[in-house]
């Protein structure tokens, strides 16, 4: 959770702004995890929201495979102004980073019992270097993939940020107040 908070407020009502939510959001079922679900339905964005919390995602196509890793969570609140007050950060998903994480301690833990062994049979005089260094590979591959692999999502994901944004800024009227009003455009990104 240590991206940078972004504010952002509405025009709408909190209980306006939960309308067009689910208008303009599909949504992203507890399966969402599941190939399937991916591509399933027709909205471009996926997300759910809970009471004043809510997630967005982008939908997967088959050329984006990966972006749903990324998602925007946040709170809604009653703005001074009248409006509503949407505060959130992006980040990966929970079971992305968890699952990174395990085959990055798995690896760590292969590879460690990999170095026990050959370094047994290498002080005994059984094996040589060069037969055993493939099998250092896979596990030095996962051990990097735990290790790198919320970094290079974060930057490959980047697209993703600015098309949420942008949608937020057409679809549920939300603006930071650095930047101009934008028109209601109706079938923006139905």
């Amino acid at each position: 959770m240590g991206q940078p908070v972004i504010v952002l407020h509405s025009p709408l009502s909190p209980a306006e702004f939960e309308a067009r939510f689910r208008e303009w959001v599909g949504e992203d079922a507890w399966w969402g995890l599941c190939p399937g679900a991916w591509f399933a339905g027709d909205k471009d964005v996926l997300g759910r929201m809970d009471g004043e919390s809510f997630t967005l995602r982008r939908r997967a196509t088959y050329s984006r495979r990966n972006i749903q890793i990324f998602i925007f969570s946040g709170k809604v609140s009653a703005d001074a102004r009248g409006g509503t007050r949407v505060e959130g950060y992006f980040d990966l998903n929970p079971a992305a980073v968890v699952l990174s994480r395990v085959l990055g301690i798995g690896g760590g833990l292969l590879l460690f019992a990999e170095y026990s062994w050959v370094w047994r049979e290498l002080r005994d005089g059984t094996v040589l270097l060069n037969d055993v260094l493939p099998q250092f590979l896979m596990p030095a591959a996962l051990v990097a993939y735990g290790i790198f692999f919320p970094a290079v999502a974060r930057m490959l994901a980047g697209g993703s940020e600015a098309f949420l944004l942008d949608f937020m800024r057409k679809n549920l009227l939300a603006q930071s107040d650095a930047e101009p009003e934008l028109p209601i455009l109706d079938s923006a990104m139905r």
